[in-house]
C-alpha cells in the first residue's frame, strides 16, 4: 500500500507539471508572436534614425572641414559589456551561453561589465566571484522608463557599448548576439546627396540628441531581441518538459495498473481460499 500511495502522489505531481508546462508554453508563444512584430517595426525605425543622424553629422563635418574633434560631447575611451540575462528561470541553457560569450570577450578585451537580470548576477557571483560588475534589475517583460533611463545614463558615456543577448533564428534555434549599440551612425549610401542643414540651437546639441536617441533605440532593440529569444527558448523547453511528463505519467499509470491488479487478485484469493477451506 505504501508503494500505491507513492505512485498516486507522483501521478498528481506529474499532472501538475503537465498543466504548468502547458501554461508556460502558451504564454511564451503569445509573447513571442507579439515581440516578433514589434522587433521588425523597431528595426526599420532604428535604421532610418541612424541614416538621418549620419547625414546630419556629415553635413556638419563638411561645414567644419572635417574637424571630428569638435563634434558632440566627449566620451570615455572605454568599453562596456552589457550582459542581458533574466529574473526568472526555465530558459534552458540560453543565459549560460550568453555569459560564456561575455566571459570569453572579457578575457581578450579590457571592458567594464554591466549585468541585467538577477539570474545573470547570481551566475557570475557563483561561477566567477572575482568579477567586478555593475548590476541593474529590469523587469523581464515591461521595464519602466525609469529603469531603462538608469541603465542608458550609465552606459552612454562609454566609447564602445557591446550588448550580449539571445538572438532569435528559428523557434528551435537560438544564438548569442554581440551587438555594438554605441551611437555610431552608419554611413549613408555613396550616391546619397548630403544636404546642407541649419542646426538649432547648435550642431553639437542636435547631434548629441541624435546620439542619445540612437543608444536608447539600440538598447531597446537588443532588449527586445533577447526577450524574443528567451520566450522561444522557454516555449521549446516547456514543450520538452511536457512531453517528458506525459511519458512519465504513462509509466506511472502502467505501474499503478499492475499494482492495482495484484491487489484485486489478492482480494479474490482471500475470498476463494477460505471458501475451499470451509468446504
Amino acid at each position: 500500500m505504501a508503494n500505491f500511495r507513492k505512485i498516486k502522489e507522483k501521478l498528481k505531481a506529474v499532472s501538475a507539471i503537465g498543466v504548468i508546462t502547458a501554461t508556460y508554453r502558451e504564454v511564451s508563444q503569445k509573447e513571442m508572436n507579439d515581440i516578433r512584430g514589434r522587433a521588425l517595426k523597431n528595426r526599420d525605425f532604428i535604421e532610418e534614425l541612424s541614416r538621418m543622424c549620419s547625414i546630419a553629422k556629415k553635413s556638419y563635418l563638411a561645414e567644419k572641414e572635417g574637424k571630428d574633434e569638435e563634434v558632440v560631447a566627449q566620451k570615455k575611451e572605454k568599453t562596456v559589456s552589457v550582459f542581458f540575462s533574466a529574473n526568472s528561470r526555465f530558459y534552458g541553457s540560453l543565459i549560460l551561453d550568453v555569459w560564456r560569450s561575455v566571459f570569453a570577450f572579457l578575457k581578450n578585451k579590457e571592458s567594464d561589465l554591466v549585468i541585467i537580470g538577477e539570474v545573470g548576477k547570481n551566475l557570475v557571483e557563483k561561477s566567477n566571484p572575482d568579477t567586478k560588475f555593475s548590476y541593474f534589475n529590469l523587469d523581464d517583460e515591461n521595464p519602466t522608463e525609469e529603469e531603462l533611463k538608469k541603465v542608458i545614463d550609465f552606459i552612454k558615456n562609454y566609447d564602445t557599448i557591446i550588448a550580449f543577448h539571445g538572438r532569435f533564428k528559428t523557434i528551435l534555434s537560438q544564438e548569442v548576439g554581440a551587438t555594438n549599440i554605441s551611437a555610431e551612425a552608419k554611413n549613408p549610401k555613396d550616391d546619397e546627396s548630403i544636404p546642407s542643414y541649419l542646426f538649432e540651437p547648435s550642431p553639437e546639441a542636435v547631434l548629441e540628441f541624435f546620439e542619445k536617441e540612437l543608444i536608447a533605440a539600440f538598447f531597446n532593440q537588443a532588449f527586445l531581441e533577447h526577450r524574443l529569444s528567451r520566450h522561444a527558448t522557454r516555449m521549446v523547453a516547456m514543450h520538452r518538459a511536457g512531453e517528458n511528463a506525459k511519458e512519465r505519467r504513462k509509466k506511472l499509470e502502467s505501474t499503478w495498473n499492475k499494482i492495482n491488479k495484484r491487489i484485486v487478485d489478492k482480494k479474490q484469493l482471500e475470498i476463494v481460499i477460505p471458501y475451499h477451506l470451509w468446504k
